[in-house]
C-alpha cells in the first residue's frame, strides 16, 4: 500500500514537534496534525506564560525590598490590561516562531481535528467543516492533556490554568483549589500581585511526590507570605452571589470555615489526556486509567503507533516529551531501539520561594537503601540578598546519598534559583559524582549555588 507520509503526528505540542523535525531530518515524509496552536500547552497556556507572570510578580517582590537597598518615592502600580496583552503578545509571536520552525524543517501542517477510521487511516476534521482523508505508515500519538474538573454544584464557575492567562481584571480575592504545583505557583504569583489568596488542599502538605522537607518549608513560606493555606480541606460546591462567589467547604479539621467569599475561584486538580476524540478503539489501541497504554520504547498495542508526552502515563514535562518523541522516531528510523532514562529528571515549581528537585527524595532512599545505607545532609541559611530586610524564607538544602558508597542520589532545594541549581546537580547524579566529589569542588563566591558545594 502506498502512503501519503511516512510519518504522521497527531498533535503539535512539545513532543509532536520533536519527534516530526526528526522525522524529517531522516528524510522521511512527514506531517503534524494541530487543532489550535502549534507548541501545545507549554507554549501557549502553561509553561511560557506562566513564567512571565512569575517574572511580573518578581517586579512587585522587589519593590517591596527596594528601601532597604536606599531606593526612595513611589513605586510602580500594576498595570493588568498591559500585562495580560503582554503575555499574549509573546505567546502569539512565538507560536508562530514554532510553527515556522516546522516548515523549514520540512514537515507538512496540517490544522484540524484528527480521529482514526482505520488503522493507517486518519480522518481530519477541519474548522470549516470539511474533511479529508490521510495515510500513514507509522503514527505518533502526542495529543497532551487538558486541565481537570471536579464534578460539584457549581463547577462552571470556576476558572482552570489556561483561563489565567485572559482574566479580564485581576481579582481581589482568589481561591485555589489544589496543592500541587500549578495550584501552588499560581497562588504564589497572584499574592505577590496584590490578591487575597486561599489555597485549598486535600492534604497536610503541600505539593505531594516533593521531599518532605521541602514541603514543610514552602507551606510555611506561604503562609508567610499571606496565603491562606487550608490543608485537609476540599470544596464541596460554589454558589454564585451579588459580589462574587462563595465556596463551600469540607475540612477534616476542628475550626475552619464553613465558606469563603472569593471573586474567582481556579480549579487546579490535575489534567487528563486528550484522547476521547481520537477514535482508538476503533484500531485496538488500548488505554491505561484514561491515557494511552505504551511499552518502554512509547509503542501502543498497534506495532505502527507510537505515544508521547502528556497523554501516557509517564512524567508529565515538557522535557520529557521532546526526549519521548526524538526516542521513539529513532526507534522507528534510526536502526537502534531506544528508551529514556526517566531516572534523573529534574523537576521545579516557579512559587516563591522557588522549589527544585531531583532524584531520590529522603524517604525513598530510605525505602530503598535502608536507614544505615542512606545519608541525608541539610543546610539552611539565609540569601544575601533577604540580609537587609530579614524578609523571606531560609533557603533549604538537602542532599541525600549512599553511605556506603557516598554516590549522590537526590538533590533538593527551595530558595533563590533553587531550579538552576538543581538542573546543575542533575549532571551530577546522572554521572555518578559522589559527595567527596562534590566537597573538592571550589565554588564560585558569594553565589546561592556555592552552598551545594560546601555543604559537607
Amino acid at each position: 500500500m502506498a502512503f501519503d507520509y511516512d510519518l504522521l503526528v497527531i498533535g503539535g505540542g512539545s513532543g509532536g514537534m520533536a519527534a516530526a523535525k526528526k522525522a524529517a531530518s531522516y528524510g522521511k515524509r512527514t506531517a503534524i496534525v494541530e487543532q489550535k496552536a502549534y507548541g501545545g500547552t507549554c507554549v501557549n497556556r502553561g509553561c511560557i506564560p506562566k513564567k512571565l507572570m512569575v517574572y511580573a510578580a518578581d517586579i512587585a517582590l522587589a519593590q517591596a525590598s527596594a528601601s532597604a537597598f536606599g531606593w526612595e518615592g513611589s513605586g510602580l502600580t500594576l498595570n493588568w490590561a498591559t500585562l495580560i496583552a503582554q503575555v499574549q503578545n509573546h505567546v502569539q509571536s512565538l507560536e508562530q516562531t514554532v510553527a515556522s520552525s516546522l516548515d523549514k524543517a520540512g514537515v507538512t501542517t496540517i490544522r484540524g481535528q484528527a480521529q482514526f477510521k482505520e488503522p493507517h487511516t486518519i480522518l481530519i476534521q477541519g474548522e470549516a467543516g470539511e474533511s479529508r482523508r490521510i495515510t500513514a505508515e507509522s503514527i505518533i500519538l502526542a495529543v497532551g492533556g487538558r486541565p481537570s474538573r471536579i464534578d460539584m454544584p457549581g463547577a462552571d464557575y470556576a476558572m482552570v490554568s489556561r483561563d489565567m492567562f485572559t482574566l479580564p481584571e485581576r481579582p481581589q480575592r482568589l481561591a485555589v483549589m489544589g496543592g500541587g504545583y500549578i495550584g501552588v505557583e499560581f497562588s504564589s504569583i497572584f499574592a505577590a500581585l496584590g490578591t487575597e489568596v486561599t489555597l485549598l488542599d486535600p492534604s497536610s502538605l503541600v505539593l505531594s511526590g516533593f521531599d518532605q522537607s521541602l514541603r514543610q518549608g514552602l507551606q510555611a513560606a506561604l503562609c508567610d507570605r499571606g496565603i491562606t493555606v487550608l490543608s485537609e480541606t476540599t470544596a464541596k460546591s460554589i454558589e454564585k452571589v451579588d459580589g462574587g462567589l462563595v465556596v463551600h467547604l469540607e475540612s477534616d479539621l476542628d475550626g475552619r470555615p464553613n465558606e469563603i467569599a472569593v471573586d474567582q475561584v481556579l480549579m487546579a486538580v490535575g489534567r487528563q489526556p486528550n484522547v476521547d476524540a481520537l477514535n482508538l478503539e476503533q484500531v485496538g489501541v488500548k488505554l491505561d486509567e484514561g491515557a494511552i497504554a505504551v511499552d518502554a520504547y512509547s509503542q501502543t498495542t498497534q506495532g505502527h503507533i507510537y505515544a508521547v508526552g502528556d497523554c501516557t502515563n509517564r512524567l508529565p514535562l515538557t522535557p520529557v516529551a521532546i526526549a519521548e518523541g526524538e526516542a521513539a522516531v529513532d526507534t522507528m528510523f534510526g536502526g537502534d531501539s531506544i528508551q529514556v532514562d526517566y531516572q534523573w529528571v529534574p523537576s521545579a515549581v516557579f512559587a516563591r520561594p522557588e522549589l527544585a528537585s531531583v532524584g531520590l527524595t529522603e524517604s525513598q532512599a530510605r525505602d530503598k537503601f535502608g536507614d544505615d545505607g542512606t545519608t541525608v545532609t541539610t543546610a539552611q541559611f539565609q540569601p544575601l540578598q533577604h540580609q537587609f530586610t530579614g524578609k523571606g524564607a531560609p533557603a533549604l538544602l538537602k542532599i541525600v546519598a549512599d553511605k556506603v558508597t557516598r554516590r549522590l542520589l537526590g538533590v533538593h532545594m527551595m530558595g533563590e534559583h533553587a531550579a538552576d541549581v538543581v538542573q546543575t546537580a542533575a549532571i551530577a547524579l546522572k554521572a555518578g559524582i559522589t559527595c567527596d566529589d562534590i566537597d573538592q569542588t571550589i565554588p564560585i563566591h558569594p553565589t546561592t549555588a556555592e552552598e551545594l558545594l560546601d555543604i559537607f
